[in-house]
């Protein structure tokens, strides 16, 4: 650790780390800041604790930040090296908190000791939880965000109370600010913060008791930023913001909106504090939830889970810090773990792996283990939420791992084969009221809705099987409009918009359709924006398929003619696999959406055609 030699306390050694006993951790305590040089300085104690015997502490949430802006602070009359946003955050902790004594992972842990994190990191769970407070330092006062925390719950009490959906032209009927007023421009800002972007973040937040968010000199409680994203979204204030960060003049690159994460998070608090006992969410579906955010080492895409999983999955999950560079073998050997103690968790595996770009994925990860690194390549299709395939029957999912490879063997049941395969390269434009996506999409509608005409198993209404293929009966509403694609739209109420809708984009001239064309006079404008918004969403990447035996589906784009429509015993979806003969095993292709067998209909034929059994077999996958 390199202390530049005009700051101050240079003149110090530098600080040594003197080891830890068995269920010790470090403690720093805020003793006074000095000034020097027009700046403040922490001084600071570092002191061992037992953790069933420690003092009343907070825990700080932060951000490292560029390692190669520094500064120095003073700890045990030491020289200690520290990120500017932490000596800015450990500044803010003592102006703006009565409790001086906190626990922070860049000093309390030697981070230069692979040995000592690997007994350190366990005990997260345990710091954080115990901590009277969590502080999250998100960093300096900028972008008005002082503006911001002054006026947060005010605005939340604006937006409680409006009736109807909030848009730019009606923000001073309900008392808001008008739509030039800087506080829009300050709530964005503030969502798009680094400290919403770090995944060890998901954990600290999760595990907290109490939760204070510290910007600058102005500070906020976690309750407040929940509620305020709660009723941007029931507002429907999210699209106003999504165009004043579009209309951003000085043109930062907002990477994340973290309104999402906010909400995600609070939920996993929520289900994190019904827990009873050892109970501990599937850390398969924190994998799902952290995908989009950022860590240093891709091994801590575990490691900075493992706070929020029982200690019978922990144990099993061995820390090493020099396995960074074969970081594939860490997640393979989580993934094992967690599909054989917790096994519900391996359909979420599945779905995460369903929904990333093949091309892209790590080529040392089997095809049911997902890349952690890559964000969603597909929308999560509706069907996902409430899909049954296996119906009543298996209970949980039966599978086996092996030590000797990184196969999985599941119990299951083969349905079906790919016959044809239509993928959607979807086109419909970003801009809607430009039309140039039209003719291709509406070519591969023709497409789709003469394979279902001709499928085998058709019903008498081959229109009725398609919409609900596509749909799932689960589209995003709105509230308002007449036409809506969503749950709660009667089917035939959605053939008739869909045959006006249709009739109505055919009619027009392809060279018109080049062109721009605004729908905001034209009566089918909403139907139409719904229709393109959604549709376009859940096709992306996916091929519209029909099966030997007739049946009609909505598949990853991958899938080619041969490949195995199966269902594993207790998994709510229908798997697509593709044999491999040199490997003797099954490549896991993806998820499909097949019409008919969603509902456990499928184990329900085999019982009939054989007498009450259900022939399953074995599926080895890599």
């Amino acid at each position: 650790m390199e202390i530049d030699k005009l700051a101050p306390f240079s003149d110090l050694d530098l600080l040594q780390y003197s080891s830890l006993n068995i269920n010790e951790f470090r403690l720093l305590k805020l003793t006074r800041l000095e000034n020097r040089l027009d700046k403040s300085w922490p001084i600071c104690e570092l002191i061992h604790v037992a953790i069933a015997d420690c003092p009343k502490y907070n825990a700080l949430s932060y951000v490292w930040g560029p390692q190669h802006d520094r500064k120095t602070i003073a700890i045990n009359k030491k020289a200690f090296s520290v990120s500017v946003n932490l000596c800015d955050a450990l500044c803010a902790l003592f102006n703006l908190t009565e409790l001086h004594v906190v626990w922070v992972d860049a000093i309390c842990i030697n981070q230069t000791d692979d040995a000592e994190k690997v007994t350190q990191i366990p005990l997260m769970r345990e710091i954080y939880s115990r901590a009277a407070c969590v502080m999250a330092w998100v960093g300096r006062e900028k972008d008005d965000s002082d503006i911001l925390f002054t006026s947060m719950d005010y605005i939340s009490d604006l937006l409680s109370k409006a009736k109807g959906r909030v848009t730019t032209n009606n923000l001073e009927d309900h008392g808001l600010p008008d739509k030039e007023c800087v506080i829009w421009r300050a709530m964005n800002r503030f969502f798009f913060r680094p400290w919403f972007q770090r995944l060890w973040v998901y954990q600290e937040i999760i595990l907290a008791k109490e939760l204070t968010i510290l910007c600058g000199s102005g500070t906020t409680t976690w309750t407040s930023l929940i509620r305020l994203t709660k009723e941007i979204h029931r507002s429907g204030l999210y699209g106003f913001l999504g165009v004043v960060q579009q209309n951003d003049s000085e043109g930062i690159v907002l990477e994340m909106d973290s309104r999402h994460f906010i909400r995600l998070v609070d939920k996993g608090r929520e289900r994190y504090m019904r827990r009873t006992g050892d109970e501990s969410m599937f850390i398969a579906s924190h994998f799902r939830d952290t995908r989009t955010l950022h860590c240093t080492f891709n091994v801590d895409r575990v490691y900075g889970l493992l706070g929020l999983v029982s200690e019978n999955v922990q144990r099993r999950i061995e820390i090493d810090y020099s396995l960074e560079e074969r970081f594939w073998e860490v997640w393979i050997s989580a993934g094992k773990v967690v599909s054989s103690l917790q096994q519900d968790s391996f359909h979420i595996l599945l779905e995460i792996s369903d929904h990333s770009d093949p091309e892209k994925k790590c080529p040392e990860l089997p095809s049911w283990f997902p890349d952690l690194r890559l964000r969603d390549f597909t929308f999560r299709s509706p069907f996902l939420r409430a899909a049954a395939a296996a119906g009543d029957n298996g209970n949980s999912p039966e599978l086996r791992t092996f030590e000797d490879s990184d196969n999985l063997c599941v119990l299951g049941v083969s349905v079906d084969v790919v016959e044809d395969e239509f993928p959607s390269k979807w086109c419909w434009p970003d801009r809607v009221q430009k039309l140039s996506g039209v003719p291709a999409g509406l070519e591969w509608h023709r497409n789709c809705l003469e394979l279902a005409r001709v499928s085998k198993m058709r019903t008498q209404d081959h229109l009725e099987d398609y919409l609900i293929t596509l749909t799932a009966g689960a589209l995003d509403s709105s509230d308002d409009g007449e036409f809506n694609w969503h749950r709660d739209t009667p089917l035939n109420q959605s053939k008739e918009t869909f045959y006006r809708m249709i009739t109505f984009l055919d009619g027009l001239k392809v060279e018109d359709s080049t062109h721009p064309m605004f729908l905001s006079t034209h009566p089918f404008e909403v139907e139409f924006l719904s229709w393109a918004y959604n549709i376009g969403n859940i096709c992306l990447n996916r091929s519209f398929f029909t099966t030997k035996h007739g049946r009609i589906g909505l598949g990853p784009s991958s899938m080619i003619k041969g490949d195995k429509i199966c269902i594993f015993q207790g998994m709510p979806w229908p798997a697509v696999l593709r044999w491999n003969g040199e490997k003797s095993a099954y490549f896991f292709v993806g998820l499909a959406y097949t019409h008919g067998i969603m509902a456990g209909e499928a184990f329900r034929t085999k019982e009939d055609q054989n007498d009450g059994v259900i022939e399953r077999e074995n599926f080895t996958i890599y």
